[in-house]
């Protein structure tokens, strides 16, 4: 199984989004995911330590077992290039679903709770941004860097835990329909635009 595979399956979304949230141990993760049942989530711990998504920092003895507590690596959970070059069209649009799917029962959990009537606490938004492939890279360390003193709080009486989840598409069709449009009222067209 590659590590797209392992890391893309609802329940270990789940362990590694929880993980990301500070260290983890078996038990604090099946509080947290109640869910899922206790050797299933040992299962699921094991093919992730195993892709190297997340790592052992801390093992000690307790009733005849180890406890060991689990963080993500110092690089996180993240698929590299080489990992995302092996997935096949249709593949990707499963993870997608997945993620997708994800965030729907987030939102109904939300709804189902109590919440802000007025929806303060709750966005989503969709907004397109021109940046090239060179600049890229440099917007995702950008963003990166914004969000990493936000993802070391940790929670408490005042900080609430909220959900931030990013997806970023390149829409080649209204790329396309965007400089047909410009050609066809007369504006100067270049790469750079």
């Amino acid at each position: 199984m590659d590590k797209a595979e392992v890391l893309m399956h609802p329940v270990r979304i789940k362990i590694v989004a929880a993980i990301s949230r500070g260290v983890q141990t078996a038990q604090q993760l099946g509080q947290e995911l109640p869910e899922v049942a206790t050797p299933t989530l040992y299962n699921h711990l094991n093919l992730l330590l195993k892709a190297g998504l997340i790592e052992i920092v801390k093992e000690q003895k307790k009733r005849g077992t180890y406890e060991r507590t689990y963080t993500l690596p110092a690089e996180g959970a993240v698929l590299r290039p080489e990992d995302l070059s092996q997935i096949a069209p249709e593949q990707m649009m499963k993870y997608f679903q997945i993620f997708a799917i994800n965030m729907l029962g987030d939102m109904a959990r939300y709804l189902e709770g109590p919440h802000d009537p007025n929806y303060q606490d709750v966005g989503y938004r969709q907004t397109p941004l021109y940046i090239s492939d060179e600049e890229m890279p440099l917007f995702i360390q950008q963003l990166h860097n914004f969000l990493l003193p936000w993802l070391t709080k940790q929670p408490d009486e005042e900080h609430k835990r909220r959900l931030f989840s990013r997806v970023i598409i390149t829409d080649h069709q209204t790329d396309t329909s965007l400089l047909q449009d410009k050609e066809e009222s007369g504006q100067h067209v270049t790469p750079e635009e």
